[in-house]
């Protein structure tokens, strides 16, 4: 396979954005990622403002913003009492809120950027082993049809994840631990009576309940669960524990998705050996 100054191992939002900002540098680069197709639903929502001072220096903001839906404040309760609120408004920053956007559309908007640099991601691509040596990185690669290649370059960027494989051909400690709280999210189609540019918190007898305006009628809720109830909830379940925790309760009109996943709290040992650096979920989560 072809040379490059740079391989990026993973095309999530971070190994994307790298490969923008090395293309519009000079600097070749290619992505290889593993799955087959971007990232479907919504995943990480919300997206700070230093990041998009970042995104204004790439030339993509604009595009961020038209997509995107504005958070202007945090509200927070507890059994249903408010205790406070944060207003963004006063953020030395251009970009004075927290911009909420599915991760589907945040690689979309990415990988579109990268296509007009002149890049394409190459899927279905995945990483196996690599080694090293003064002059640069070599790595062996099953792409699509199953053939094992090897791909030379001078640098290689780690970006696949917590579950990193670059992070493990490195021999890389991930320390850490796992919280024993369990979470569900989903998203789902409601009108609470509340600021639907507003983040509410409820700190309950329960756990936390988080309830996150994607966009006017559109809601991500997060919320702490016992862990006999991680499974992904459907509407029925979702609707008790909003008529149970949420601050500002209301009926569920439609649920778009639904997961359950654990909190972990691990960083990576070191972040860079030699030629290869390790960036993203596969650095710290």
């Amino acid at each position: 396979m072809s040379d490059a100054d740079v391989l990026v191992v993973g095309a999530g939002p971070t190994g994307l954005f790298l490969a923008c900002d090395l293309l519009r540098r000079g600097v070749a680069c290619r992505v290889i990622e593993q799955r087959r197709e971007r990232t479907a639903t919504s995943n990480a929502l919300a997206i700070h403002a230093r990041t998009m001072e970042l995104f204004e220096l790439a030339g993509i903001a604009g595009e961020f913003v038209r997509a995107g839906y504005a958070v202007r404040s945090l509200a927070i309760s507890a059994d249903r009492r408010r205790l406070g609120r944060l207003a963004f408004d006063d953020l030395a920053s251009t970009y004075p809120f927290v911009l909420m956007l599915p991760q589907s559309e945040t690689e979309a908007i990415l990988e579109r950027r990268f296509n007009e640099l002149g890049g394409i991601v190459e899927r279905g691509c995945q990483l196996l082993a690599l080694e090293q040596d003064a002059e640069g990185v070599r790595a062996a690669v099953r792409v699509q049809g199953g053939s094992v290649q090897t791909v030379r370059a001078p640098w290689l960027v780690g970006c696949d994840g917590a579950h990193s494989v670059t992070r493990h051909a490195l021999n890389v400690s991930f320390a850490g631990k796992s919280y024993d709280e369990g979470f569900i999210l989903a998203d789902v189609r409601m009108r609470p009576r509340a600021p639907d540019d507003e983040v509410a918190i409820e700190i309950g007898r329960d756990g936390l309940f988080g309830l996150f305006p994607i966009r006017s009628g559109h809601y991500r809720i997060i919320a702490t669960v016992r862990p006999e109830e991680r499974a992904a909830p459907d509407l029925q379940e979702i609707q008790a524990l909003i008529d149970r925790r949420s601050p500002v309760p209301a009926p569920v009109e439609e649920l778009v998705w639904s997961s359950n996943f654990r909190v972990h709290r691990r960083m990576a040992e070191r972040m860079q050996i030699g030629r290869v650096f390790l960036a993203g979920d596969a650095a710290h989560i």
